[in-house]
């Protein structure tokens, strides 16, 4: 008897069942973004309805499968690139929402002779400068826009002869630009 009692038990640990998980992703940003999950492209427009993907994970009675999900955004200037992972388990819903958190500062050069080398950032509470933020010096007469984190309040800019100019308060939000006209006065 002993041992039909102990065959029983083992079934009933190993009996199990598929179980249903969804990854469910919002696109909470005014502009398109482009969702990759686990391979599959997803390009997400504005106030779109999400995307609703199905996994289905193995239940037993004291073992659930977990599946990790590989997740990258990107595809917007006010969306910072990520590149994550996301933990299915059975029964269990995940809901992923995409949201703005960079600003932009667009630099026009007005300037006829200063080559704009490098513009560095920083909060007020911090002392020490970001490193440069621009990948191609900002020539006379021309115009780089470029990604920054809100939380930076302060921009320097240094020119090709290694000139810096008075510090620049600036005013970033998510998901605007900031214009900044530099003449090199």
């Amino acid at each position: 008897m002993t041992n039909k009692t102990l065959v029983l038990f083992i079934l009933v640990l190993f009996i199990g069942c598929t179980k249903e998980s969804h990854l469910i992703i919002h696109n909470d940003a005014p502009q398109m973004v482009e969702v990759k999950v686990d391979g599959q492209i997803y390009p997400m427009l504005e106030n779109c309805e999400p995307v609703n993907i199905t996994y289905y994970l193995n239940s037993y009675l004291l073992i659930h499968e977990k599946e990790k999900i590989p997740v990258t955004y990107s595809g917007s200037l006010f969306i910072k690139p990520q590149d994550f992972k996301v933990t299915m388990k059975p029964g269990e819903d995940k809901h992923l929402y995409v949201l703005q958190d960079r600003a932009a500062i667009e630099i026009t050069n007005i300037s006829y002779f200063i080559h704009i080398y490098q513009i560095l950032l920083r909060e007020d509470s911090i002392s020490v400068w970001s490193d440069n933020v621009l990948e191609n010096m900002i020539l006379p007469e021309s115009t780089e826009t470029f990604p920054v984190s809100p939380q930076n309040t302060q921009l320097k800019i240094i020119d090709n002869y290694s000139n810096e100019y008075p510090i620049i308060e600036v005013e970033l939000t998510a998901g605007q630009y900031t214009n900044i006209s530099f003449s090199g006065n």
